[in-house]
């Protein structure tokens, strides 16, 4: 007797012999599969099934993605030899894409595949899909096999979990900005002269976007009205606005007006007058501020 790798095999039982070599064939088990982090790449470790045969002399190469599915949500793979040779998987690289972007590399250790033989593979976490999603799975990436048929060594499928309850799919928000008009006002001087009492105020408008995208460059409409003299609104020349960053204010220039007792300012201002910016709000009423000075007649 001698000593075998998977137990005690008479020599001179052939028979006997060939029964305990298919046995350790069959107890070979199934698939493992590992994951390298450091290299992105997923290893797929099998052992040849048994009923793996010598490769016929001058036979023809064709390794096909047989299927691909989901199981427990994870992508699960499906490789078969189509053809008519032994193929070394190990010498070959795979590609797993989602919604079109690469995902992970494949890679075999100690695979080979018989004709008519398949080798599974399925995904970990890096490979979960929830909601929908559109997978291409591709053998052969880098082309070392000449092949009698290239069209089977990729396939395309929507797979994908459904949503846990409760969850909802997010709903994509346009990033845009919203631009809004402040007056504000600010006395310089205050006194008497021969007219009698005065005030001089500078006036301007502050442009906050309140949006999630910046504002490139537009204009504002300043219309003002001087009561009593003046029975409605003048339209000023429009205020030219260098563009407002998201989140940000901008300040138009200054401008300077003497009032009298009991002469009141009032203004009205309309934020990209011409409507080149496209806003999250583009109403009047968004855009548009109204303010006054003095809130009260001037008293002395």
């Amino acid at each position: 007797m001698r000593f075998l790798a998977r137990g005690v095999i008479p020599v001179n039982d052939e028979i006997e012999g060939g029964m305990a070599m298919r046995q350790n064939r069959r107890e070979s088990g199934r698939q493992w599969l590992g994951v390298s982090a450091a290299l992105g790449i997923v290893l797929a470790c099998a052992l040849v099934p048994d009923g793996a045969g010598a490769a016929p002399p001058g036979g023809v190469t064709d390794v096909a993605v047989a299927s691909v599915s989901l199981e427990q949500c994870c992508i699960k793979v499906t490789f078969e030899n189509k053809g008519t040779t032994t193929i070394n998987m190990q010498a070959l690289k795979g590609e797993v894409f989602k919604d079109g972007a690469h995902l992970l590399y494949l890679a075999w250790e100690n695979v080979t595949l018989a004709p008519g033989q398949t080798v599974g593979w399925r995904g970990h976490e890096e490979s979960r899909l929830i909601g929908s999603h559109l997978v291409r799975v591709v053998v052969d990436s880098q082309d070392v096999l000449n092949e009698v048929n290239e069209s089977n060594n990729s396939m395309e499928k929507r797979l994908g979990c459904p949503l846990p309850a409760g969850a909802r799919t997010p709903v994509a928000v346009a990033r845009k900005p919203d631009l809004k008009p402040v007056v504000k006002f600010h006395v310089v001087q205050e006194g008497d002269d021969a007219a009698g009492h005065f005030k001089k105020i500078t006036m301007k408008v502050l442009v906050r976007n309140t949006g999630t995208a910046d504002a490139g460059i537009s204009y504002v409409k300043l219309e003002t009205q001087m009561r009593p003299e003046q029975p409605k609104y003048v339209v000023a020349s429009p205020i030219w606005l260098n563009g407002v960053p998201a989140g940000e204010a901008r300040e138009t220039g200054e401008l300077t007006y003497t009032l009298r007792n009991p002469q009141r300012l009032y203004v009205r201002a309309t934020a990209d007058m011409y409507g080149v910016i496209d806003e999250l709000d583009d109403s009047p009423e968004d855009n548009t501020v109204t303010g006054a000075y003095p809130e009260a007649p001037l008293h002395r």
